[in-house]
């Protein structure tokens, strides 16, 4: 039982941070570049600085995935071995992938 609430506690304060970073990473921050005079490819040098950030926040955005994933083993484990490992090696995957992306 101890077990499940801390997971649960971890989990949705994972979510909610995924909750305010997202849209902060995506949009908020990019969005100066893609609807700046001249288009995207005009304007983007000039904001390589919200680039950066972007990227990095959204690098942080794959390892809140991967953390949720090992904050949901003890919970997963015991009633699926195999679930809690195909979790875990999907939230690898998505470091993997969210690298590639940035």
């Amino acid at each position: 039982m101890n077990d499940l609430r801390n997971a649960s506690r971890w989990l949705a304060a994972l979510l909610l941070a995924q909750m305010v970073v997202g849209p902060l990473a995506n949009f908020a921050l990019l969005e100066d570049a893609f609807h700046g005079p001249g288009g995207f490819l005009a304007s983007a040098a000039a904001h390589a600085a919200s680039f950066a950030t972007a990227v990095l926040l959204l690098l942080a955005l794959a390892l809140a995935d991967a953390a949720m994933a090992v904050v949901l083993w003890p919970v997963l484990r015991p009633r699926s071995e195999r679930m809690a490992l195909v979790l875990v090696l999907l939230g690898g995957g998505g470091i993997a992938l969210a690298g590639l992306e940035a």
